[in-house]
């Protein structure tokens, strides 16, 4: 299928809402597209029809003018942190090289030795979206978004302009979006779950914020009042953090939305006795599908916690066993994904590619159930799913029923191995601040609520704990962290 750019999208030359938003400054959808519709042009002037472009910066006007324009020119957009250390950028040289890259001045003061891959335009005032015509396939990759998993090396997804507009328009009938919305996102602009919500905001015609400074506890509700939100998306701790803060939370917020982790059902119990007007939407998605997979909200989350729901138009799920076979309801196994939003593959990794991506279904290496009605309920990773003295263990179960007492505040459990018990669950808490924790009494009121099995061996406190900008708990730095208390403590050692 061809999609005409120019036809498609030339309504927004014209719309002066308020569209994109740094939280100070803002673009009209007018403004926007006319900065599109330039860059447009001077990219169709270079040499090939489809360039490698990474893209490198913090200024969120440029960075999604960069996309939209990149992807719609038909070139390949390659977002990168502006944070972006050497080591990490020899790394993602080593899956592929870009043809050019844009980037600040500053950017190329740090790496000197990339000058000659920089990609600098002198854009025309002139209005030429006319010139700016393109017409290609809706199968053509557009895009390669980095992605590590659970381990060190980033790994190249290939996604293709139907995968990311695609899921977009199909997540937007699945959430409780509007057009007079004015939606808040604290995630950074370079994770997929950024890239979703402003394709759908794009799409669906309404205010978008970007705000990628790091806004933790109360200080978040008071950025959605002084900004006038009506809606959130971000990690379920950013969640938590508004549950805790929910008297102040102005009443214009209609709907909060969590993903790159699961948020806990106990979460969204609170949020129903506390403000039941509030809309909880909680989402599993995952890169290579190109965003969001499975959404819930409303009255279906209703006795429905647990789960993410069922699929947006356009993918389905299955739980397969260790041979690839679909089990029953109710049957624990991997999460197998199919459906025509699947990424192309992994660049220039032909063997994960093999593993991962096969007939159509993506293996995700996450671990789940089919309920009765066709719910998703999510897991975790197939590391966070453990066996102790036979019995299966959910670590992020744990986890949740640590973080809900009161003097906790967040808390992540890993499996160990004690050299007399065997694999053990270790649990790291982050308490309130101001407030004393005493670990017998922490036991105590968890006694009511996990199973022996369950019971953590130890309580290890910290500050922090690390997490991605999506939420998602960094295993890496909390594997970095306690080496040197598994060296003081023989019988323990990492699994």
């Amino acid at each position: 299928m061809l999609i005409n750019i120019n036809k498609k999208f030339n309504s927004y030359a014209k719309n002066t809402n308020e569209f994109l938003s740094n939280g100070k400054d803002f673009l009209s959808f007018a403004n926007f597209f006319n900065e599109v519709q330039k860059q447009i042009v001077e990219l169709k002037k270079l040499k090939k029809k489809q360039n490698i472009i990474f893209v490198i910066s913090d200024n969120i006007f440029r960075y999604w003018v960069n996309f939209i324009s990149i992807t719609f020119s038909g070139s390949i957009f390659v977002p990168l942190a502006a944070n972006t250390t050497k080591k990490q950028m020899e790394d993602y040289f080593k899956v592929v090289e870009p043809d050019f890259i844009i980037a600040e001045n500053s950017f190329f003061c740090k790496f000197k030795n990339l000058k000659k891959y920089q990609l600098t335009f002198f854009l025309t005032r002139k209005k030429i979206w006319a010139n700016a015509r393109i017409d290609f396939s809706i199968k053509k990759n557009v895009a390669i978004l980095f992605t590590s998993g659970t381990t060190d090396n980033p790994k190249g997804v290939r996604l293709s302009f139907e995968s990311l507009f695609g899921n977009a328009i199909n997540t937007i009938k699945k959430i409780p979006i509007k057009s007079f919305d004015n939606l808040f996102v604290n995630i950074p602009i370079t994770f997929t779950s950024a890239i979703s919500h402003f394709l759908v905001s794009f799409l669906n015609k309404n205010k978008i914020i970007f705000d990628e400074t790091k806004i933790i506890g109360s200080d978040l509700v008071r950025k959605l009042n002084s900004n006038n939100v009506t809606c959130f998306g971000g990690s379920p701790i950013q969640i938590k953090w508004i549950l805790d803060n929910i008297n102040n939370l102005n009443s214009k917020v209609s709907w909060l939305m969590s993903s790159g982790d699961k948020l806990s059902a106990e979460v969204i119990k609170d949020f129903k006795s506390k403000r039941p007007a509030l809309l909880i939407v909680s989402v599993y998605g995952l890169t290579e599908v190109g965003g969001r997979c499975c959404i819930i909200y409303g009255d279906e989350i209703i006795n429905n916690e647990d789960t993410v729901g069922k699929p947006i138009s356009g993918l389905k799920y299955l739980i397969c066993d260790n041979n690839g076979n679909e089990v029953n309801r109710e049957k624990l196994g991997e999460i197998v994904i199919e459906g025509k939003f699947l990424f192309s593959g992994y660049i220039n990794n032909k063997t994960l590619t093999k593993q991962k991506l096969s007939k159509n279904k993506f293996y995700t290496g996450d671990y789940g159930i089919k309920t009765q009605n066709d719910m998703l309920v999510v897991l975790g990773r197939k590391d966070q799913i453990v066996k102790i003295s036979g019995q299966r263990v959910d670590l992020n179960y744990v986890a949740n029923c640590i973080a809900k007492t009161k003097e906790i505040v967040d808390a992540v459990v890993i499996p160990l191995r004690h050299n007399r018990i065997g694999i053990i669950p270790f649990a790291i808490i982050v308490k309130e601040k101001g407030v004393k924790v005493y670990m017998g009494l922490l036991r105590k009121n968890l006694i009511n609520i996990l199973k022996p099995i369950e019971m953590p061996q130890d309580f290890y406190l910290v500050e922090s704990i690390p997490r991605t900008g999506s939420g998602k708990v960094d295993f890496k730095i909390i594997r970095k962290n306690l080496e040197q208390f598994i060296k003081k403590n023989s019988q323990l050692d990492f699994i």
